[in-house]
């Protein structure tokens, strides 16, 4: 069943201090299956809730921040917690699955900075959210990236079509130039790019995957996530591709490259990365540290 539950009816049943949140229900929408959801109240606070027949299961999500008990039997709220408007039934139910592009433009030298001020201006002018943008700084130079979401595949497919169709997509003037469309789905137990300031270094690792491997690669990285917290809350996100050979590109921020060499060493020294059963199923792999440009939502 459906509901609405207020914020501090979930912090008192997970015994965790209200202080400093709004007055007020936070709609949780419908819980059908695990959900992971991001409420703003001052500072972020990340839960994750599954339904398990009359009861609901919290516990913080791994990009929480704040210092969170688990709460593994929540009673289902009472009915008066539950307005008429905010009922829901499954079969009333489709969640929405936010979409991603992933373009990257090549550039001829040190015309990386023009480039990128013309694809804003092409992607300000579309469908679509602008979350972030990048160029390369180590692995392949001369690169611009942008990620944007889509709220449905027919926004997506209709800005992909207006790219197809231009004579300068991405206001693209210079024939050297190349571009790359990549379409991509989070994976589902994490929650959609929202703009956040990880740091001035973020990597794009791009893992192409064996005949068959995407369904045990989701397995280990669900796995993996909540007991490597320390590394996982520095993912932007993971994401699998829904065209050409099947891969995944997982973005991370960090404030410096020490950061990350000093995280990765210990959660492998620990056994917490990689995920177990992940590298198993990779073909081939790429990895491109970026910097994120002065108009990127994510810094």
């Amino acid at each position: 069943m459906a509901f609405a539950v207020s914020l501090e009816a979930i912090l008192a049943s997970c015994s965790i201090s209200a202080a400093g949140t709004r007055d007020g229900g936070i709609d949780f929408q419908t819980l059908t299956a695990r959900r992971v959801f991001r409420v703003r109240e001052g500072q972020e606070l990340w839960l994750e809730l599954m339904r398990q027949g009359d009861r609901v299961s919290v516990k913080p999500h791994p990009r929480c921040r704040m210092p969170l008990l688990s709460c593994d039997a929540l009673p289902r709220p009472p009915p008066d917690v539950v307005s008429n408007s905010q009922k829901r039934y499954p079969q009333d139910v489709k969640e929405k699955i936010m979409l991603y592009e992933l373009t990257t433009i090549s550039s001829p030298p040190l015309e990386q900075t023009a480039v990128s001020a013309a694809a804003r201006n092409w992607v300000l002018d579309g469908e679509g959210r602008l979350l972030g943008a990048w160029r390369t700084e180590l692995g392949e130079l001369f690169q611009i990236k942008l990620l944007r979401g889509f709220e449905t595949a027919e926004e997506l497919e209709k800005e992909r079509l207006r790219a197809l169709m231009s004579a300068h997509p991405f206001s693209i003037d210079d024939p050297s130039s190349r571009l790359s469309m990549e379409r991509y789905a989070r994976f589902p137990f994490l929650p959609d790019v929202e703009p956040l300031a990880l740091g001035g270094f973020y990597e794009f690792r791009t893992y192409h995957l064996k005949p068959g491997g995407l369904a045990p690669t989701l397995a280990a990285w669900e796995q993996a996530i909540g007991p490597a917290h320390d590394y996982s809350q520095h993912l932007v996100v993971n994401m699998h591709a829904l065209d050409g050979p099947p891969r995944i590109t997982h973005i991370w921020g960090f404030s410096s490259l020490e950061e990350r060499a000093a995280l990765r060493e210990r959660h492998y020294a620990d056994g917490l990365w990689p995920p177990r059963g992940g590298p198993q199923q990779i073909a081939r792999a790429t990895s491109t540290i970026c910097i994120p440009e002065e108009y990127s939502p994510l810094k």
